[in-house]
């Protein structure tokens, strides 16, 4: 089984920014509000974030959720500058930056989001991974930052897939296998972490998992463009299981 499912790379970004921001959105910014990971001094910073800088927060996150990372910006920087140490709006700022593919200004508002959070907001972490483990193929800095992230946010569905993408690149199959199946458990209706474990499942040689993998994929009825990719994977995979099981039943008659 030779083939290979193509879903890797800058298209990331709406997965990982549809759970950061959009999510956001329609629910007026819980994260926003809140870290993943609240504790005393958390909840002390978002006591102190002005309500002009929320609303321009809020505001922002809503316009990147449609898809309008150039217009959300100005928000973000609003929030910025009325309050300088809003860390879950640096984290925003480069979300849209990402989208944007400037990815410079994306890395330093993830870090800037990073270092004021002390480093206990898990989106920031796994924004400046996703640059790391995609866009400059530093998997080695992206591992450690990603792992960073789920130490504050472990059951998190961007966290552990980026994690087993990065682990997956690596050829540490095994590991991968684990992190991807989390990301699945942590939100079943989205596709592309299934698409990852089939991936997986490919490189470890077996076509019983890659089946399923994708049986669960292509039964999210999703419009996606990877669905005819994943109908002929599965179909190479089930063609290799029924030429296995017909060499086995060969061998038995012959013994």
């Amino acid at each position: 089984m030779r083939q290979s499912i193509k879903f890797i790379g800058c298209s990331l970004a709406p997965l990982i920014f549809a759970l950061t921001c959009a999510a956001q959105a329609d629910k007026v910014s819980p994260e926003i509000a809140s870290a993943p990971s609240p504790s005393f001094e958390i909840s002390v910073h978002q006591l102190q974030i002005p309500e002009k800088a929320r609303v321009a927060c809020i505001k922002g996150a809503k316009r990147l959720a449609a898809k309008d990372a150039a217009g959300s910006i100005s928000e973000f920087d609003k929030a910025i500058k009325v309050f300088p140490n809003y860390f879950e709006a640096y984290a925003e700022l480069g979300a849209a930056e990402f989208d944007l593919q400037r990815w410079d200004e994306s890395a330093a508002a993830f870090r800037k989001s990073i270092e004021l959070s002390d480093d206990r907001y898990a989106p920031a972490d796994f924004g400046l991974g996703l640059i790391l483990a995609t866009v400059t193929k530093e998997f080695g800095d992206a591992e450690k930052i990603i792992r960073a992230g789920l130490e504050t946010a472990p059951d998190d569905v961007t966290g552990n897939f980026e994690l087993g993408w990065v682990l997956y690149s690596t050829g540490r199959l095994h590991e991968a296998e684990k992190y991807a199946q989390q990301a699945v458990l942590s939100k079943p209706t989205l596709g592309v972490p299934r698409l990852l474990l089939a991936q997986i499942h490919i490189g470890e040689h077996n076509p019983a998992a890659v089946v399923q993998d994708l049986d669960g994929y292509l039964a999210l009825g999703l419009n996606d463009p990877e669905n005819d990719n994943a109908r002929a994977i599965r179909a190479a995979a089930q063609h290799e299981l029924a030429a296995a099981s017909a060499a086995s039943s060969e061998v038995a008659k012959n013994q």
